[in-house]
């Protein structure tokens, strides 16, 4: 092999190696960062939702979309607060009727397309405005977790 082949050899593995270290620094400072919030959060939630069911979730969430309007609230935020209502919905009892009209995701194009519409128009139509954040949130989790079953 020649001297520049070495080189790029040496220089492709070294750079290799500084990417999966900085991805190991970048996991390790989230979860100190973001770890125990969460993880609170998955028990705050399915307490919750033991206690007040699906629908509940979609209310105590949608206090906060209220609140903040459509400003951008934090990524810690939004990272609770989706945590939370999965936690949630995960843990409270069976309605059989919770998922009536939700749009399936995932997969094809169309049906993606499908949701994002389907989360701005409840929004909308719930007085949240179009482009409500946590509103959206709320409405692409429901809909994670009606087509997750």
């Amino acid at each position: 092999m020649s001297g520049t082949g070495k080189v790029l050899l040496f220089g492709c593995g070294g750079l290799l190696v500084l990417a999966v270290v900085a991805a190991v620094v970048i996991g390790v400072v989230f979860n100190y960062s973001y770890g125990r919030m969460l993880d609170e959060k998955s028990v705050e939630g399915r307490e919750f939702g033991r206690a007040n069911g699906k629908q509940g979730c979609l209310d105590k969430i949608m206090v906060r979309a209220k609140n903040t309007g459509n400003d951008l609230p934090s990524i810690k935020g939004l990272l609770a607060d989706e945590t939370f209502i999965s936690s949630c919905l995960e843990a409270s009892p069976t309605d059989p009727r919770f998922c009536d009209g939700v749009p399936g995701i995932g997969g094809e194009f169309k049906k993606t397309l499908q949701g994002a519409v389907y989360e701005e128009q409840v929004c909308k139509d719930l007085g949240y405005g179009q482009h409500n954040p946590t509103c959206n949130m709320v409405f692409s989790a429901k809909q994670k977790f009606c087509w997750s079953k």
